[in-house]
């Protein structure tokens, strides 16, 4: 808005200017009055805030589970309509109070609060509205909740007002920010030199060093440098921690399904005619790969060794299709589980180095020798009981059980069943048969390779005495990510019960959900470096105004309002901030690449992955930048609130 200059002019005065005398009178002839507590913005706050709080399990409800659709698409809809409704609330506000209106949203907060803790004292009330919140944080939840709708309310009230909601709207900022820009003094070759801190810290420190040396040296200049550091250091942080977690996240995930399948159909009561079950859903579209499964709990034991282990029947000819297990295998062959015959019947030593094992040492080679010799006199054993060792049907097992047990492929070990054993005098006897070791597979997960073992699928029907019946299906989907609306979509062609289905991220629903609260609460502790340089840029425009009070009492007696008064600072901070995140955001992108290029080493005996992980992801980014800037924009409303309303006649006095 471009000031006016009043009309009224005292002798002695040049023509057409007015006297500070008449300017000093203009700007103290209207005292600010108190404004009141407005019921009808604290109305309209409280039903807004209640609709954004409902709006989040609601419409993840509807769109999620009734609709089919992708639920982390749902659950992004869900909070983009709360996030509307908590806006529509703080505009609301704005303009029924003809002010910012904090109060009335601050109630409404509070009410959206006690509301969110009254659902939670019903498990399913409280768990379709907060569904959206990690399971770890539930009771957690309306705080958070409440809190995000205060921080949307308030940003929108703020914008409401500078941009005169409830009145006469004013959307225009060329003046205002040529006024922010003329104040923050920041020439071209000052934003070359901070942008030349992507080049390397050293020559960029360096640039802006010789810059500021040349130009006049203002506090509120070297303040402003500082804050614009200050951003940067704490998004370039919080993009590589991100990165890195998603990395790892990303990396647990891979091994996961790798194993694992997508999804698996199981059936209430006997499975029997599963082939024609397994057609109908290899037709569903989506659907990549079926195979059947039998799983049950078991011991594995050898002469001296003794574990608890899963085991898995499997089909050698279809499991491919559904997980990476044939791609899985270091030693041996999968396809030996169809033909045992094929298994050599002397044990395979392969020394840590040869398969493929990074890091391996005297010890290892000396450990390898041992289990060689036990295994040998397992061998020697068999031999005189008269077994014919290549009659034994086969077995696959980790490589981290593999060194329990002290075996190697042709090695003999024995399962051990409580449950499938028959019925004697002093009630159910455990059931035993001996397998020789076909392969030894390595997925990188420490469990699995620990407590998984394969077997033929016949062998398991067998061994457990259930006829052709199998435990259930598993399914390999094209999009892991719509793993959960295929699985329905299997499920509504099965016709429903006896059928049901679990996708993987129910079956690892409790881990995924600690990653991510894990994630969430490492984000909010590297935020607190962007609050610290926030606080910068809320003291650097704290002095700005103290230095400009002259200059703001002027403006506002030659007639501009206090809104476009609060547009110029909060151009000002928004500056600042935005700068500070635009060089966070290069600086965390060059050091995940460097990250990438140049990785770093971790040792796989502990961690299980041979490097550091990183993984870009543009949505992570564009989320830390937003939130960099929303927190820069809320340290521009109390400098920017408190200059609006500076009376013209405090900075006027002295003159």
């Amino acid at each position: 808005m471009q000031p006016t200059t009043g009309s009224s002019e005292t002798p002695g005065a040049a023509p057409g200017k007015p006297s500070l005398s008449v300017a000093l009178a203009a700007a103290g002839r209207a005292p600010r009055n108190a404004q009141a507590f407005s019921w009808k913005a604290l109305a309209a706050a409280i039903v807004l805030d209640l609709v954004a709080l409902f709006a989040l399990g609601v419409v993840r409800a509807l769109l999620g589970n009734r609709l089919g659709m992708r639920m982390e698409t749902a659950e992004i809809l869900a909070v983009v309509s709360g996030v509307l409704a908590a806006g529509a609330a703080g505009w609301a506000a704005a303009a029924l109070s003809k002010r910012v209106g904090f109060w009335e949203l601050f109630a409404g907060a509070l009410v959206a609060l006690g509301v969110g803790y009254g659902l939670l004292a019903s498990p399913a009330a409280g768990a379709t509205v907060f569904a959206v919140i990690p399971e770890g944080a539930i009771w957690f939840a309306p705080l958070f909740v409440a809190g995000g709708i205060l921080l949307v309310s308030g940003i929108a009230a703020t914008v409401g007002y500078m941009l005169g909601a409830g009145t006469a709207l004013d959307l225009s900022f060329g003046y205002e920010a040529f006024v922010a820009k003329s104040h923050l003094r920041l020439s071209r070759s000052l934003l070359v030199g901070l942008s030349l801190l992507t080049l390397g810290i050293f020559p960029g420190v360096v640039a802006i060093y010789l810059l500021l040396r040349r130009q006049k040296r203002s506090p509120t200049l070297i303040m402003t440098v500082l804050s614009i550091g200050g951003v940067a250091v704490g998004v370039m942080a919080l993009c590589v921690v991100m990165s890195v977690m998603s990395g790892f996240e990303q990396d647990l995930k891979a091994k996961i399904l790798g194993t694992n399948a997508h999804a698996i159909v199981l059936k209430y009561g006997a499975f029997d005619e599963w082939q024609r079950t397994a057609k109908t859903v290899r037709e569903t579209e989506g659907v990549k790969g079926v195979t059947p499964f039998v799983l049950n709990e078991v011991m594995v034991s050898t002469e001296s060794n003794l574990a608890g282990a899963l085991i898995k029947g499997i089909d050698p000819a279809t499991v491919g299709e559904v997980t990476e297990l044939p791609n899985e295998i270091r030693e041996g062959e999968l396809q030996w589980l169809a033909t045992p015959e094929k298994i050599p019947t002397t044990p395979q030593f392969k020394a840590p180095a040869a398969a493929g094992e990074a890091g391996a040492t005297a010890d290892d080679l000396q450990q390898e020798l041992e289990r060689l010799a036990a295994s040998g006199k397992q061998q020697e054993l068999a031999q005189e009981q008269g077994r014919e060792a290549n009659q034994l049907p086969g077995i696959v097992i980790g490589r981290e059980l593999a060194r329990q047990l002290r075996v190697f492929v042709g090695d003999t070990v024995t399962v051990v069943s409580p449950i499938a054993g028959e019925l004697g005098p002093m009630g159910p006897q455990p059931k035993s048969m001996q397998f020789r070791v076909a392969g030894v597979f390595y997925s990188g997960m420490y469990e699995y390779d620990s407590k998984f073992v394969y077997i033929a699928l016949d062998r398991a029907q067998s061994f457990f005495k259930m006829g052709k019946g199998i435990t259930g299906l598993e399914m390999k989907v094209a999009d892991i990510d719509d793993a959960r609306r295929i699985s329905r979509t299997v499920l509504s062609k099965l016709e429903g019960y006896p059928f049901r289905v679990k996708d993987w991220g129910e079956m690892n629903k409790n881990l995924f959900s600690a990653l991510k609260l894990e994630k969430i609460v490492m984000a909010v502790i590297l935020a607190f470096i962007i609050l610290v340089a926030c606080f910068n840029i809320l003291s650097t425009l704290v002095m700005l105004v103290l230095e400009k009070g002259k200059e703001i009492s002027i403006l506002k007696s030659m007639g501009a309002r206090d809104s476009s008064v609060m547009k110029i600072f909060v151009l000002e901070g928004l500056a600042i901030g935005s700068i500070g995140t635009v060089l966070g955001l290069a600086l965390g992108l060059l050091l995940c690449g460097a990250i990438a290029i140049f990785p770093i080493p971790l040792d796989p005996e502990v961690y299980y992955i041979p490097n550091l992980p990183v993984r870009l992801d543009a949505t992570q980014f564009a989320l830390v930048a937003v939130a960099a800037v929303v927190l820069a924009y809320l340290a521009t409303i109390f400098p920017a609130l408190f200059a609006s309303r500076l009376p013209p006649v405090e900075g006027l006095r002295n003159d």
